[in-house]
């Protein structure tokens, strides 16, 4: 039983139903921006030894050990050299008590075949974190991130509504506040750059505003970087894109050149250049190491027999202003590595842009993959792989057409009455680690010990009938393709 108390009225509850939390925009000017926050309800349950505390669009903290709480983030402009000062003002906050621990967060599971290859750490708690009785997360509104993305200062604000004092149970939810971000110093300004950026901009951006700034004329738009063996389709390439009002240039490397050589290369044409495209695959143009880390880090992808946690990506090629992630230039990759193979999809592309088909094929999503069962419990999947399809599909089937009959299994996964997706190694313990089952949900309540909802099981065929589905329906037009399952350089695992 929970104790909720609000002002003075005291009620008792076992569960509340699941709100998204909104993030407003109320009002800008030269030295700010204001902000309101709501959230109506959140979701505060018990499972085993813990409460696990959530509401609809939040993301977890990850500070692993310490309480897992739900936070949500938005993306907001600052004047470039200026720093944000946050001011949170409540309005209505709501206290919570509940008498077990919320859920620690833990590390992230591997998606491996077979729990024997799966390293599994004990549960890690941080024991002098909950006996503490200071307020965590500790700000209800914080900068979780800033960098510069073509000339924009962007912070991912953070917004903590759930705080919480460990050692007395004690959660104060805040349900409407008013978040002001100040600027300090900086020319007080935003959107000082071009309008190359503004279709990301304006779709991530709370308070944003239209570039102001105009290029000089004679900028190189559009740069293609290829070796000396596929110049000639650069340079044919580059002819239809000068025909399309870019003004394009050709700069071919030896093979395999460095990271820092092609990072030189590109910035030279910057801050005019607003594309890049490689016509080149890796190794002839290596895909750069230093892109980021993977989450687990180093020593834990050693211990899985895992690369050594670099994360190859031509992003890193895309960051030119700053020490962040945060692209500054759009880039892509004709991953060509022979004449064949080049003119194939430099004339698919030329083809595509000269004749645009419109159409319903633009409302079509082509999903497939595998139904990868376990060799114990044939009805129960091994891996991930059918268990992210169906949360896609789940999350996108009113926006989309999707194919059904597409997530391929072998006999022995065929004809069951019933399936579950991948089971964690205690299914009734939510600090072990496992899939995020808990946000799959139907109509009245959570799917059951990891079962598929009966809607999905006619969607696991043989990998034959998936096959043949999968052909038929990228034959009539599709927009977009998720291929969920293994594969290598010369096609799928299943459908194959």
């Amino acid at each position: 039983m929970l104790q909720r108390t609000m002002l003075l009225l005291v009620v008792f509850a076992t569960i509340a139903l699941l709100h998204a939390g909104n993030i407003a925009l109320v009002q800008q000017n030269r030295g700010g921006v204001e902000l309101k926050w709501t959230l109506q309800n959140v979701q505060i349950q018990t499972a085993g030894e813990y409460t696990v505390v959530e509401f609809d669009g939040g993301c977890g903290l990850y500070a692993v050990g310490r309480a897992n709480l739900p936070s949500q983030q938005t993306f907001v402009e600052i004047p470039l050299d200026s720093t944000p000062l946050i001011r949170v003002t409540p309005v209505v906050v709501e206290k919570v008590m509940v008498q077990k621990p919320v859920v620690p967060a833990q590390e992230p599971e591997i998606d491996t075949v077979g729990a024997e290859k799966i390293l599994r750490r004990d549960l890690i708690i941080d024991r002098e974190f909950y006996q503490s009785r200071t307020m965590f997360p500790g700000n209800v509104a914080e900068v979780a991130y800033q960098g510069i993305m073509r000339g924009r200062n962007l912070v991912l604000l953070r917004i903590n509504p759930i705080q919480y004092i460990p050692q007395t149970g004690e959660l104060f939810i805040y349900k409407e506040c008013t978040i002001n971000v100040d600027f300090i110093g900086g020319i007080r300004s935003i959107a000082e750059t071009d309008t190359a950026m503004d279709p990301i901009a304006s779709a991530l951006v709370l308070n944003y505003a239209p570039g102001k700034v105009t290029r000089e004329d004679g900028s190189v738009d559009y740069l293609i970087i290829t070796v000396s063996a596929l110049s000639q389709i650069a340079d044919e390439f580059a002819a239809w894109k000068s025909q399309k009002g870019l003004v394009t240039k050709v700069e071919i490397v030896a093979n395999n050149p460095s990271v820092g050589t092609m990072k030189e290369l590109i910035r030279k044409y910057y801050p005019g250049l607003k594309y890049v495209l490689i016509l080149a695959d890796h190794p002839q143009i290596a895909l750069p190491l230093t892109a980021g880390r993977h989450p687990l880090g180093t020593e834990r992808c050693q211990q899985l027999g895992l690369p050594d946690g670099t994360v190859p990506s031509d992003l890193y090629y895309a960051c030119l202003e700053g020490t962040d992630y945060y692209p500054d230039i759009y880039i892509g990759r004709v991953p060509a590595n022979t004449v064949p193979e080049a003119q194939i999809l430099i004339g698919k592309i030329i083809d595509y842009q000269s004749k645009p088909v419109r159409g319903d094929w633009l409302k079509r999503f082509l999903l497939c993959g595998e139904f990868q069962y376990q060799s114990a419990a044939t009805n129960t999947a091994e891996r991930l792989f059918c268990e992210t399809a169906f949360t896609i599909w789940n999350s996108l089937k009113t926006k989309y057409e999707f194919p059904s009959k597409t997530i391929g299994a072998g006999s022995s996964g065929l004809g069951h009455a019933e399936y579950f997706f991948r089971k964690s190694v205690d299914e009734n313990d939510p600090t072990k680690p496992g899939t995020y089952r808990a946000k799959i949900r139907d109509a009245e309540e959570p799917v059951v010990k990891c079962k598929m909802p009966a809607e999905w099981y006619p969607n696991i065929v043989s990998d034959a009938t998936a096959k043949a589905n999968t052909l038929a329906y990228w034959r009539d037009g599709v927009f977009l393709v998720q291929h969920r399952d293994h594969g290598g350089e010369t096609g799928w695992g299943k459908p194959s």
